[in-house]
């Protein structure tokens, strides 16, 4: 191989990488701001209806660019045999239903707990992989599991002093980014044969069928009437859900899930201060202190390498 050759190579590689993280920074901010598009839509509809406006407007968005980027290029439709769309309705259920608790959350907490407690789904994603599916971690993750949950259960302690809903609100956060995770773990094996716009358009589409029986049965407005908040539930279907949580599939075939999931730590940090600067909201001196644990728990977590001999789920 030529001189030219490997130095066109490094160029290649130096190109995808920054584009890759361009790609991560957008998702990280698309993400973070649905917090606060949902807080602005939830003033005329119920969390429910935002969820299925929000994955509805992805799935038209995303079939339009799937349909054109097909028409251009000439390619078939992908197969998908009988493991593969068992694995798409559960990706799909777990999304959804975790997209509906948090915005549950946030009529219940504040934007900042139910953000931060929501983005422990790093954290469940690797306590899920070792309970399920046998992996092994280092003494390291598992101290940094115990301090995140001991942020966790001080959070939720400082709120059932200042007001028991908000216990409520940061119980149904939690859960979740449980679930959350689950479906983290079913886009990592569905990248493996799919795209990341495919898996977006599935999960956008068989999400908001499951949640249309719901809206209608709910007796709160389903229609809004404010231009503000058509515009909040169009930047949740196609900044948060279609280039959000798109990009950010993407790059879990570009990045380890490892740095993918350290990265998301920022997202309640942006969501945290564009809910202060937009909504005016101020948190006591514990919950930061309280922010912080969780922060370096699950950053020790996440660092913490997989050990092959230290823990094992026999």
């Amino acid at each position: 191989m030529t001189n030219i050759d490997v130095s066109s190579e490094k160029n290649d590689s130096l190109t995808k990488t920054i584009l890759g993280i361009l790609a991560l920074v957008s998702a990280l901010i698309a993400i973070a701001f649905a917090s606060i598009w949902l807080v602005v839509a939830e003033k005329e509809v119920t969390p429910l209806t935002a969820i299925f406006y929000r994955l509805t407007g992805a799935g038209i968005t995303l079939a339009i660019w799937q349909g054109l980027q097909r028409f251009f290029s000439e390619k078939t439709a992908p197969q998908y045999d009988r493991a593969t769309v068992i694995l798409l309705f559960i990706a799909a259920a777990s999304f959804s239903t975790s997209l509906v608790l948090l915005g549950w959350s946030l009529t219940q907490t504040s934007v900042a707990n139910g953000t931060l407690l929501y983005n422990n789904m790093p954290l469940f994603t690797a306590l899920f992989a070792w309970v399920f599916l046998g992996q092994r971690f280092s003494l390291t993750f598992v101290l940094g599991l115990l301090i995140a949950l001991a942020g966790v259960i001080a959070i939720g302690l400082s709120d059932f002093q200042l007001a028991a809903v908000d216990v409520k609100g940061d119980l149904a956060a939690i859960f979740a980014s449980m679930l959350a995770a689950t479906s983290l773990l079913c886009f990592e094996k569905l990248r493996e044969t799919l795209t990341s716009g495919m898996i977006m358009l599935w999960v956008s589409w068989v999400g908001g069928l499951l949640l249309l029986p719901l809206v209608f049965l709910q007796s709160e407005q389903i229609i809004p009437h404010s231009l503000q908040t058509w515009l909040a539930l169009l930047s949740l279907a196609v900044i948060s859900q279609g280039v959000g949580q798109g990009l950010l599939t993407y790059c879990v075939g570009l990045f380890s899930a490892r740095l993918i999931a350290v990265c998301m730590l920022s997202i309640p940090v942006i969501a945290a201060l564009a809910s202060a600067v937009l909504f005016g909201e101020q948190l006591p001196l514990e919950n930061w202190l309280a922010f912080g644990v969780v922060l370096l728990g699950i950053y020790l977590s996440l660092k913490g390498k997989q050990s092959n001999t230290v823990i094992s789920n026999q």
